[in-house]
């Protein structure tokens, strides 16, 4: 009997599906970005200019996602406007620098599925934070300090969610582009989880740096 090969196994993962991926991740941070300001007449993701460091950071965070969705876009183009083989335009993805050597179906597949984890992991997080949740610091209003369900496992659920949808995202679309995205995400997160746990540290004292004692910053 010959050994199964990855021939034996016909499997097709279409960009597509990295899309739709793409397209659920933003109807689910729109989603509870609205339950948010519903509850509390404020807006959840803290965007402004300042000279704050984390301020900044919601910049670069930014900044990652659309290179994710750029890549997307760089690889569908040629398909949508239906480009002729071995033109400029039919060789746009070449300018994201593609990992061929990671272009694969069940590779593909692994990415897919672990960005789903992620975003489920993701949206339950932020489910248990209620109103609570937010993107960044909020120094204007007082959040109570949430440590049960997830954040009884991790005190970042939701940017563990957020690198696990990063590492799907560069496996399901293996390239330069996708893989500095990774890496600056994975960056500024450790930076942005550090500064929030100075300011819940400042805000709520001993009770902070006892679950900080607890529980691991990660896993």
């Amino acid at each position: 009997m010959s050994p199964l090969v990855a021939q034996d196994f016909p499997l097709h993962i279409s960009d597509r599906a990295v899309g739709l991926l793409c397209v659920a991740i933003l109807i689910a941070l729109v989603v509870r970005t609205i339950l948010v300001y519903r509850s509390t007449q404020r807006f959840p993701i803290r965007i402004k200019r300042s000279d704050r460091l984390d301020d900044f950071i919601h910049y670069i965070l930014i900044g990652v996602f659309a290179s994710f969705f750029v890549n997307l876009v760089l690889m569908r183009l040629p398909s949508w406007l239906s480009a002729t083989p071995g033109t400029s335009l039919a060789r746009l993805y070449e300018a994201a620098g593609p990992f061929t050597a990671l272009e694969s179906p069940f590779v593909r597949l692994a990415g897919l599925v672990i960005a789903g984890i992620g975003l489920a992991v993701g949206a339950l997080a932020q489910h248990q934070m209620g109103s609570n949740w937010r993107v960044g610091i909020d120094r204007g209003s007082q959040t109570e300090f949430v440590q049960h369900g997830l954040f009884a496992v991790a005190r970042h659920p939701i940017y563990l969610a957020f690198i696990g949808i990063g590492a799907g995202m560069f496996l399901a679309m293996p390239s330069a582009l996708t893989c500095a995205g990774l890496a600056v995400l994975v960056t500024a997160l450790g930076i942005q989880a550090r500064l929030e746990e100075a300011h819940m540290g400042e805000r709520h004292g001993e009770v902070y740096r006892d679950y900080l004692k607890k529980t691991p910053r990660w896993l």
